[in-house]
């Protein structure tokens, strides 16, 4: 294990390559991780609420492999011109672009000048703290800097600018923003219908809609959601009231919404409000489910909507209850 993080000794031109083959599908396997996880969305964001363990905790696994897998790759590239009888000096070539990448990749690629002198098999208790506080500070450094950079990916999350040969709208004003989540979304247009489904079928309880906004945003917007980053034209809240006739167990936020057009939508359950879940009966409840539209070029464009959501009694949870709204959007606030 010393050998692989020792600067001294020798490395031939064989073990070096296969080393660096090694290294390389262990970062790759690190990268596809990060991407499709913390570049995706942050691990935390400086807040307390904000701070998601299960990828805190996937950051440091990843960070440390990748820091490992870094110092790794520099001590075999110095033991590598420490077999061509070059110092680690001769690394400063890379500063030089194209002809001392060149030097270095020549100097890499040729054969052994030896003799070779013995790597150290072992380090003394002083080399081991050394290099586990390395191995610390370079993983929270990575671990930070690869955080940062899903937070600077999500801020990058704003309205992109409209076409020129389009007629840009006029500027939003603060009444006109849409505060989602920890999102502040600026809106060309919104429209909010009255409605007046109420369904008390089962278990006597009662699940109403008394309430559907479409909102337009300002523009193409790109916001995370629950299945990675997704750009937005259009939002749909929808207002559900529940009154609970027995104890019950529901999530509204749990399933779908069809547009007229064709579109189905999955509730963003990161954003949407937490309303149900386990309630007693009796309970009184309310809340706002959002849905994240991909297409919408007017407000008027959506004219129904049909919703869908699962109950079920908690002394039954076998039985599950499927309920189905189709609402027409005709009648504005």
């Amino acid at each position: 294990m010393a050998a692989l993080f020792t600067c001294h000794g020798q490395l031939t031109r064989g073990a070096y390559w296969q080393r660096i083959g090694v290294l390389t599908v262990l970062t790759c396997g690190l990268l596809i991780t990060l991407m499709s996880t913390v570049l995706q969305y942050p691990a935390f964001r400086l807040q307390p609420a904000y701070l998601n363990t299960g990828k805190a905790l996937l950051l440091l696994v990843t960070a440390a492999g990748l820091f490992t897998c870094s110092l790794i790759t520099l001590a075999a590239t110095l033991q590598r011109l420490h077999d061509r009888h070059r110092t680690g000096r001769f690394l400063g070539w890379l500063a030089l672009p194209v002809i001392g990448w060149g030097l270095v990749l020549v100097q890499l690629l040729s054969p052994s000048r030896g003799p070779r002198t013995p790597v150290a098999t072992s380090f003394t208790w002083r080399q081991r703290v050394r290099t586990g506080r390395l191995l610390i500070s370079g993983t929270l450094l990575y671990a930070v800097s690869l955080n940062f950079v899903g937070i600077a990916a999500l801020r990058g999350a704003h309205p992109d600018p409209l076409p020129t040969n389009s007629a840009a709208p006029a500027a939003p004003t603060a009444a006109n923003q849409l505060m989602l989540g920890r999102h502040n979304i600026s809106l060309a247009n919104h429209r909010t219908y009255r409605v007046a489904y109420r369904n008390r079928q089962w278990a006597h309880t009662t699940f109403a809609i008394d309430r559907i906004t479409v909102y337009r945003t300002y523009g193409p917007y790109r916001i995370p959601s629950n299945d990675g980053p997704l750009t937005i034209n259009g939002i749909i809240g929808v207002h559900m009231k529940i009154h609970a006739g027995a104890n019950i167990q529901t999530y509204p936020v749990a399933k779908t919404l069809t547009t007229n057009d064709g579109q189905r939508l999955t509730a963003d359950r990161s954003n949407s409000d937490v309303f149900a879940g386990d309630l007693n009966q009796g309970t009184r409840t309310a809340g706002t489910t959002y849905y994240l539209m991909p297409r919408l070029n007017e407000v008027a464009d959506v004219t129904r909507i049909d919703v869908s959501w699962d109950a079920v009694l908690r002394s039954q949870p076998q039985f599950p209850q499927t309920f189905h709204a189709s609402i027409p959007l005709t009648a504005k606030k």
